[in-house]
């Protein structure tokens, strides 16, 4: 059996609107449910007010190649008005992912205004040892 991937919650993805933030190394565990919470601050360290925002997570081989994993669908604002965003990419969506090294961003958006970004690396790993 294998075990679950996990972030944090608040995690290193936590940023500022109108700034674009770089994010350590994510890894993602295929064939494991990927999972977890980002808690948004403003600099004051005050809930960032969610309501209305709309969120965009794609994984990629490289900015403008074909689209691996569009994680959006798997996330939700679970609490709006604290600044919380759910996410849960299941077992059966990852065991089908070829391990590797990819690219992802993040997108929080408000129509046009209040524009959270943040890009990093994003890796795909095999698991070796399994039970």
């Amino acid at each position: 059996m294998r075990t679950n991937a996990h972030l944090e919650t608040g995690g290193k993805m936590a940023g500022r609107a109108g700034t674009l933030n770089f994010i350590d190394d994510l890894a993602m565990e295929q064939g494991a449910t990927f999972d977890g919470t980002l808690a948004f601050t403003n600099d004051d360290a005050t809930a960032v007010n969610l309501t209305g925002y709309s969120i965009v997570w794609q994984v990629r081989d490289d900015n403008n190649d074909a689209l691996i994993l569009d994680l959006s669908i798997y996330c939700t604002i679970a609490t709006p008005s604290n600044g919380i965003v759910s996410f849960n990419v299941p077992r059966t969506i990852t065991e089908d992912l070829t391990p590797g090294n990819y690219w992802t961003d993040f997108l929080l958006t408000q129509g046009t205004y209040g524009r959270f970004e943040f890009r990093g690396s994003f890796q795909i790993i095999d698991t070796i040892s399994q039970a």
